[in-house]
């Protein structure tokens, strides 16, 4: 049976559950971040508040995938990594964007609980 052509596919499934990959971003500087949050959201992140130069930002593997050219995968902790390490690559964004931004790294699971017990 086909899908008929009035009814959107359904998106592709990466194995990630559907889950959408919240990254923290570090701007050089506070007065960056309304610059730096306005590029990313053309690029299809959602942008949470400020904190200071920080802020996080969230949107699906792919959008990651096109916009720092690695994909997110799920990590053994229940976070996000990938093939090189929780730190995004900036060389693939434009020269601007890149001298704007200290880091982008994919949240990973706080520890709720302290360290276990020795």
């Amino acid at each position: 049976m086909s899908v008929p052509p009035s009814v959107p596919s359904p998106p592709p499934d990466h194995g990630d559950g559907g889950r959408a990959v919240v990254a923290l971003v570090l701007a050089r500087t506070t007065e960056a971040v309304d610059a730096v949050a306005g590029r990313l959201t053309e690029a299809g992140f959602a942008c949470g508040p400020a904190s200071g130069p920080t802020f996080a930002v969230e949107a699906p593997v792919a959008t990651f995938e096109d916009t720092f050219g690695v994909a997110p995968v799920p990590a053994a902790d229940g976070g996000w990594t990938t093939e090189v390490g929780d730190e995004l690559p900036l060389s693939g964004l434009p020269e601007d964007l890149q001298r704007e931004l200290v880091a982008v790294a994919l949240e990973r699971p706080a520890e709720l609980h302290g360290p276990e017990p020795t």
